[in-house]
């Protein structure tokens, strides 16, 4: 359960939020209170609770005060700040504390119960993150040392499937015998196939990837130097080296894979058949990802060079986002998502620009009034035209025309 505390010095509100809030309901220990900021940091130093809920204005030490000296030794915890005062400073100040609400009493129990659903699901949020992180970094500490396996032995320039000394692991194996009666069957890391397989993800060489998979899994049918055990192991340590070759490449495996049912995967290994169709499964996969988003990046480009050149061509109609997004079949949210991390500007505001330097231009040839050369960018107000004018080149239409 997450622990909480409750800080405010009004006896009343304590045992009203201690009874009615309905804690255990919301997976929330409420593991003390009290009734003034010194004691509410003493409070807060013993428990490390995971939600503080305090009021500002309290004797001997202020609620701010009390955040300003749990944030300065490193409490992470999520505040809820609840006073009768609606006071502008203590807000920002708050804000600055990273309180995560600030409620104004009276406050209904409604209101405090979405709020700390709120806090819940973020402390969830994180905790699982920080699971992930945790993973990846256990991940990370393994890659590095097969890495030095990689790089520094020099068995490594040896074929896969030949043992050397320096890299044999004791386990209890072998295909023959009964699990009741193991045998010790020794086992080497087969470094030159990782290094092989990680370059060839690093310089997307998928293919050569497969190829390398192949040639590996054909010397040990021929020379048999894994059982099945051996093969999880395997598994699980070329897992390892695909995700941070995928990582260096700039892909994130996790909007690809399942973790768990890798694991689940991993752990049915049992030969080097299963083995290749494992790992080939997965490049093929990472494969088809590649070139999925390359066909939409290259789709998208044309989307957006498409919409450029309709803007050059139309700017003097009434262009909308709508209308562009059923002329190249792209949602109109997704092509405005699209259309700005091409060019930097959202739809309207690169079409604006665009009509003001048309404008600019006619203007200095000084062949027309401003209403005209506001009707011919697309304006029927002249007003607002001459307001955004100003706005994108800092000088009236009137004035760069006397000019």
């Amino acid at each position: 359960m997450w622990k909480a505390v409750i800080i405010d010095d009004d006896r009343q509100i304590l045992r009203i939020m201690k009874k009615a809030v309905p804690w255990e309901q919301l997976s929330i220990s409420c593991l003390g209170e009290a009734a003034d900021g010194e004691e509410g940091l003493r409070l807060i130093e013993e428990y490390q609770p995971d939600i503080v809920i305090t009021d500002i204005y309290m004797p001997i030490m202020n609620g701010i005060e009390m955040l300003q000296k749990c944030r300065d030794i490193g409490f992470k915890g999520k505040v809820i700040i609840l006073s009768g005062f609606s006071d502008f400073e203590y807000a920002r100040t708050a804000l600055r504390l990273n309180v995560h609400d600030y409620l104004s009493k009276p406050v209904s129990m409604d209101t405090i119960k979405t709020v700390l659903n709120g806090v819940i699901k973020e402390l969830e949020e994180e905790k699982s993150t920080e699971a992930l992180k945790q993973n990846l970094t256990k991940q990370l500490e393994q890659y590095q040392f097969l890495l030095r396996e990689i790089n520094d032995s020099p068995e490594a320039l040896r074929t896969a499937n030949e043992i050397e000394p320096s890299h044999r692991i004791r386990e209890f194996s072998n295909r023959e015998e009964s699990l009741e009666n193991p045998i010790a069957y020794e086992f080497v890391r087969p470094v030159s196939f990782y290094q092989e397989i990680s370059e060839a993800i690093k310089h997307n060489q998928y293919e050569s990837a497969l190829e390398v998979l192949k040639e590996f899994v054909r010397a040990c049918r021929e020379k048999k130097p894994y059982s099945l055990y051996h093969w999880k192991q395997i598994g699980k340590e070329t897992w390892i080296i695909t995700t941070f070759s995928l990582h260096d490449n700039g892909i994130n495996y996790t909007e690809l894979f399942e973790e768990k049912q890798i694991e689940r995967q991993i752990e049915s290994l049992e030969s080097a058949e299963q083995f290749e169709k494992w790992l080939s499964q997965i490049l093929l996969n990472v494969l088809e990802h590649l070139e999925l988003n390359d066909k939409e990046n290259r789709r998208h480009k044309q989307a957006v060079d498409y919409m450029i050149q309709y803007i050059y061509e139309n700017y003097e109609k009434n262009i909308t986002l709508n209308d562009l997004s059923e002329q190249v079949f792209i949602s109109r949210n997704y092509l405005s998502q699209i259309f700005k991390k091409a060019t930097g500007d959202s739809f309207n505001n690169y079409l604006t620009k665009v009509r003001m330097e048309k404008a600019k231009q006619m203007i200095l040839e000084g062949n027309l009034l401003i209403y005209e050369i506001a009707e011919k960018v697309g304006f029927k107000n002249t007003p607002y035209f001459s307001s955004l004018f100003k706005k994108y080149m800092g000088v009236n239409p009137t004035d760069l025309l006397k000019k």
